[in-house]
């Protein structure tokens, strides 16, 4: 059975970490489904981002990509993907989007998708 490659990302100003997943749909989804207990619908998307609360409270996204980020397409569906991640931390302290809070949006995002491209290069 193929597995999954796990990346984790600390973001110390939310106390709290982003999850990337890589690899087969379906083994994530049984991954997924064994380990949180709850379910979603596949589809045959080449990605998307769930949100778990913690035993301590903290919202906890989890982004899955059928491949690694190695191109410009995948680069383009994990940037997509951290938007949501972003979205999910940034709406957990209250934070919405908006003309003001644009650049909070932004700096998340970039430093999600940073991040992830150098973990996922080495």
């Amino acid at each position: 059975m193929a597995k999954l490659k796990h990346y984790r990302l600390k973001i110390p100003v939310f106390n709290g970490d982003v999850h990337l997943y890589i690899g087969n749909e379906k083994v994530f989804k049984s991954w997924y489904e064994r380990t949180f207990k709850d379910t979603y619908t596949l589809t045959n998307r080449c990605g998307v981002t769930l949100s778990l609360t913690s035993k301590k409270g903290i919202e906890t996204p989890i982004i899955w990509l059928y491949r690694a980020p190695t191109d410009a397409l995948m680069v383009s569906i994990l940037c997509h993907e951290a938007f949501h991640a972003a979205s999910y931390l940034l709406d957990e302290i209250g934070c919405e989007l908006d003309v003001s809070s644009e650049e909070s949006y932004a700096y998340v995002l970039s430093y999600i998708v940073e991040e992830f491209l150098k973990k996922v290069k080495k």
